[in-house]
């Protein structure tokens, strides 16, 4: 049989072809953080996320008389974090309690404490713990305390079998005025001795008995010498130098299932927006990053599934480097939105007023994302990464002399919180400030 040349080459180019395009489609689907973010729903995630809905805003030590350090960062590899976390499951698992009014001088004891940023719900907590037993919590509390004990002590309060005790604590109470609402347990589970006080110290107001709070709050004082702390560097990683364009779209494509056909325009006030047919980035000038997803969902999930699918979002975002921790989470018809902040060198990064009232590009947290459905449908986020620097600085001012500078917080309300933290200025500089919240806002000044 006679085949001609002409037909074997044709036949040799098609099968070239296909080949070209099977290694070509290999290729391209293997970008798996590429088909991640442009279909990131509930199937591609992981289902442990959960437990980090019981991660504290902050872990305090109590090392009694008043004095407290704080721990920011370094969570899930902090010892006293997990030996807390065991003894919190072997506690609620032995459901042995006790309920009670009391005062808040309990904080006073040595100890461990899980301080979260918002009134947490007791009924998530205990899922997020794998835990579906009958021990009863408050409704909602702000505090999780586990006070070791030792062999010749006596509880009067429990079955006097365990080597330690886990309180939670509400300071608002039921609500009635009537005081804080404490449940504590016995735990078998052994707590670690609270160690001699390092870096930081802090006191209670509530222990203080300071009359300018309506609640407690945690004040570091001033030591004795200079106060020196590190200066802390800001990194954009999404641009070089120059905020140009074509420097951002190369950091943003990773959102965009095929990056080649999307739309780049420079838009009213300067704002880079770069879309899809379901997709859209935008790039504020001050650093906001927002990202929308207009995909449909199809699966309601619950508000554990939804946390995972929030948090595995933003632990796959390549430029978000520092340790971050919920601060807030807002559940409403379009979805449910979670609200995350920076913590480095064991103090919170606290975010501009100027992004607190920016219009679009707004924002009340450094991370906010919702998600819809089975979908993340919303992500924004202001872009900066920090850094400890090689210089450092020093601290000049006490909370004394904070109130005495920003004035009495008599005409706004008596003080709910006070917050030593690094925060931004206008430049990209940061530098320690006192952050005074009142029921009517937040004062603020530089230490």
């Amino acid at each position: 049989m006679n085949i001609s040349v002409g037909k074997i080459k044709n036949a040799s180019i098609v099968i070239l072809s296909l080949i070209a395009i099977a290694l070509l489609s290999q290729l391209w689907l293997s970008n798996i953080p590429l088909n991640y973010f442009t279909n990131p729903g509930a199937d591609a995630v992981s289902t442990d996320y959960h437990h980090n809905f019981i991660k504290p805003y902050r872990i305090i030590t109590s090392h009694g008389g008043n004095m407290f350090t704080i721990l920011y960062n370094d969570y899930s590899q902090n010892v006293i974090a997990q030996a807390c976390v065991e003894a919190l499951t072997d506690a609620l698992k032995r459901n042995v309690s006790v309920t009670g009014n009391l005062d808040m001088s309990i904080i006073n004891e040595p100890g461990f404490i899980f301080e979260y940023k918002f009134s947490m719900p007791s009924d998530y907590y205990k899922s997020a713990l794998d835990y579906y037993g009958p021990a009863t919590l408050p409704a909602r509390f702000d505090y999780v305390m586990f006070i070791p004990v030792t062999s010749n002590e006596v509880q009067d309060n429990t079955d006097g079998d365990g080597t330690g005790r886990v309180i939670f604590i509400s300071e608002a109470g039921n609500g009635d005025g009537n005081g804080v609402i404490m449940v504590e347990f016995s735990t078998q589970s052994e707590l670690p001795p609270v160690p001699s006080p390092s870096g930081v110290r802090y006191e209670a107001s509530a222990v203080s008995q300071l009359d300018v709070f309506t609640q407690n709050a945690f004040i570091a004082t001033r030591p004795a010498s200079p106060w020196e702390y590190p200066a802390i560097e800001v990194v954009n990683p999404y641009v070089n130098g120059e905020l140009l364009l074509s420097a951002i779209e190369d950091q943003i494509d990773i959102f965009f299932l095929n990056p080649a056909s999307k739309m780049a325009t420079l838009g009213v006030d300067d704002v880079y927006t770069y879309s899809d047919e379901y997709t859209v980035v935008k790039y504020y000038q001050n650093d906001v990053l927002d990202y929308s997803n207009y995909r449909a969902g199809e699966t309601q999930l619950g508000f554990l599934r939804s946390f995972e699918l929030a948090y595995d979002f933003i632990m796959k975002d390549p430029l978000v480097n520092n340790e971050f921790f919920l601060s807030a989470y807002e559940e409403t018809d379009s979805g449910t939105t979670f609200f995350f902040d920076y913590a480095i060198k064991e103090l919170p990064i606290l975010l501009p007023d100027d992004y607190k009232k920016n219009g679009e590009a707004e924002l009340k947290s450094a991370i906010e994302i919702t998600v819809r459905d089975d979908l993340v449908s919303h992500y924004r986020k202001l872009v900066y990464n920090y850094k400890p620097g090689e210089a450092g600085k020093t601290a000049r001012i006490d909370f004394g002399e904070a109130l005495d500078v920003v004035g009495s917080p008599g005409e706004q309300g008596l003080l709910t919180d006070v917050t030593l933290g690094y925060k931004i200025d206008r430049e990209k500089q940061v530098y320690l400030y006192w952050v005074l919240q009142t029921s009517g806002g937040s004062l603020s000044r530089v230490s």
